[in-house]
């Protein structure tokens, strides 16, 4: 056996992070999305249903 070898799986640490803009979360890169981290913005499935709600929560009256 071979130690000198770097372990292949890399440790959460590693993985990017995204902060979701409706719950101001932050959270790591997922094998599932691994085709489209660069498309996805929310944490969630409820944080993307809420993001309407959102806007109109920000804007002033």
């Amino acid at each position: 056996m071979n130690r000198d070898r770097e372990p292949k799986a890399r440790g959460k640490n590693t993985l990017p992070l995204k902060t979701c803009p409706i719950c101001s979360k932050e959270f790591n890169w997922r094998k599932k999305w691994q085709r489209d981290w660069q498309h996805v913005v929310y944490c969630s499935k409820r944080c993307q249903r809420n993001k309407s709600r959102d806007i109109v929560n920000v804007q002033p009256h």
